[in-house]
C-alpha cells in the first residue's frame, strides 16, 4: 500500500493491485475516501470523513494531481 504524501492528518494512497480509472485513496484513522483523478477528479464515495477533511483532500489532490499522476504510473 504504497504512501503518496501525508497532509494535514490525511494520507493518500494507492493499493498495489489498484485499477483504472485512475484514482487515490485518502484516509484518516478509520475514515476514508476514493477520488479519481481521471476522466475528471470527481469523489467516487466517503465513509466517514468529515466535510471539512474531504474538502481539503479535493484540494490537495488538485493542487498536487501531477505528483499523483507520476506515482500512479510508478507503482502500476
Amino acid at each position: 500500500m504504497p504512501t503518496i504524501f501525508i497532509a494535514y492528518g490525511l494520507r493518500f494512497f494507492f493499493y498495489a493491485d489498484d485499477h483504472e480509472p485512475m484514482h487515490v485513496h485518502v484516509a484518516r484513522g478509520d475514515d476514508h475516501a476514493k477520488i479519481e483523478l481521471v476522466p475528471h477528479l470527481r469523489v467516487v464515495y466517503n465513509k466517514g470523513l468529515k466535510a471539512g477533511d474531504l474538502r481539503r483532500a479535493i484540494e490537495l489532490v488538485s493542487e498536487r494531481s501531477e505528483e499523483i499522476v507520476k506515482a500512479w504510473h510508478q507503482y502500476h
